[in-house]
C-alpha cells in the first residue's frame, strides 16, 4: 500500500502535459497548452480574464512549461472566471471591446483574421478551432488550426 502511494504522489507531481494540435500552414504544430491569468486594462478599465492557446512544434505530451516558444498564440478575454466556449470573431486591435474577445497571431506577431470556436471548455481543457487568413511573405494564407489544450500552471 505505502508503493502505490508513493507512485501516486510522483505523478501528481509531474507537470501538465501538452495535447494534440496541428495547423494548415504550419506543419511542425503538434501540441497545445492554455494559460491563465488575470489582466488589468485601462481602456475598457477594469481587470479580466485571458485564456492564452499556446501551439507549438514540442511533441504532444511534453511538459507544458518546457515546450517552447508558440508558433500561434490565441488570446480569450473574458468577464467570467469561467472559459469562453462558442464562436468568436477574432478581433485585429487590442484592447478588446466587447467579451468574450480574441485575438490570434503567428510567429513574429502576425496578426490573423478569422474566428475562433471553443467547442468544449473547462477550468483543465480548451478543445476548439480556429479558421481565418494570415499574410506571410506577402501572400495570405488559409488558416485552419485545430486544438485540444490542456491548462498549464495553477
Amino acid at each position: 500500500m505505502r508503493v502505490w502511494l508513493l507512485v501516486v504522489l510522483a505523478a501528481c507531481a509531474d507537470g501538465a502535459v501538452t495535447g494534440a494540435a496541428t495547423s494548415s500552414v504550419h506543419p511542425a504544430a503538434r501540441s497545445a497548452s492554455t494559460f491563465v491569468d488575470n489582466v488589468s486594462l485601462a481602456d475598457p478599465p477594469g481587470t479580466y480574464r485571458r485564456w492564452t492557446i499556446e501551439i507549438g512544434d514540442a511533441p504532444e505530451g511534453t511538459d507544458c512549461q518546457a515546450s517552447g516558444a508558440p508558433i500561434i498564440a490565441i488570446e480569450l478575454y473574458t468577464i467570467f472566471d469561467s472559459a469562453p466556449r462558442g464562436f468568436i470573431p477574432l478581433s485585429s486591435d487590442p484592447p478588446p471591446r466587447l467579451f468574450p474577445a480574441a485575438f490570434a497571431t503567428v510567429i513574429d506577431g502576425i496578426n490573423v483574421q478569422g474566428s475562433v470556436t471553443i467547442s468544449a471548455a473547462s477550468t483543465t481543457r480548451l478543445i476548439g478551432t480556429l479558421t481565418g487568413t494570415v499574410t506571410i511573405d506577402g501572400g495570405a494564407h488559409a488558416l485552419d488550426v485545430a486544438f485540444d489544450a490542456p491548462t498549464c500552471g495553477p
